[in-house]
């Protein structure tokens, strides 16, 4: 058994949602050194630990604009990525989300559509936020497609935005809901209760 203390669960859910903790940031600093990962994030560059640590002491500060949960893999404790509530707008209600897993042998087994959805279940029940936009590049299939699954719809594309791998790519802008997303959450409730 853990002794962290949990934030987001449901029974069957294979992760779970919990406050970063200090001992999460060697995790962080090798994923978003890590090209295969990082070619994925916004402000792509090398990151140092003290950079990391830096962030991390200054979550609280900025909790009313941002709040950060790690992903855990419920069969291991391991923490296996981050998930985000960014840019927060108190009185229009939205904000931005970003996510991503940091183990490649887990990429694409639908671990982010769970985490995504307790984060989306957060933002909408207990922030009472309305819209939640999210964005990707083009060439970032697995993070369009996770999102679409938890109601998303692309809004806007920003064609040849983004200089990754030698060539240009489109920004692609999504947003859903809480309309959009509760017919999505009542199936999923049903799933992993």
């Amino acid at each position: 058994m853990s002794d962290h203390v949990i934030f987001l669960d449901m029974p069957k859910t294979r992760v779970h949602l919990r406050p970063p903790e200090k001992s999460d940031l060697p995790f962080f600093v090798r994923v978003l050194n890590n090209e295969n990962i990082a070619v994925f994030l916004q402000g792509h560059h090398m990151v140092m630990e003290m950079e990391e640590e830096e962030w991390f002491q200054n979550l609280p500060k900025r909790k009313d604009k941002n709040r950060v949960c790690s992903i855990v893999l419920k069969e291991t404790h391991e923490v296996i990525g981050v998930i985000g509530l960014h840019d927060i707008d108190w009185i229009n209600r939205t904000a931005t989300t970003g996510t991503f897993i940091g183990k490649e042998e887990l990429l694409g087994k639908g671990l982010g559509t769970e985490a995504k959805m307790l984060w989306l279940k957060h933002a909408f029940q207990t922030l009472n936020l309305r819209q939640i936009y999210s964005r990707a590049y083009a060439f970032n299939g697995r993070s369009i497609s996770y999102s679409l699954k938890c109601g998303y719809k692309e809004i806007a594309r920003y064609p040849d935005a983004v200089f990754r791998n030698g060539k240009y790519h489109d920004m692609i802008h999504l947003l859903v809901t809480r309309e959009m997303w509760e017919p999505l959450w009542q199936k999923f409730e049903e799933k992993h209760v």
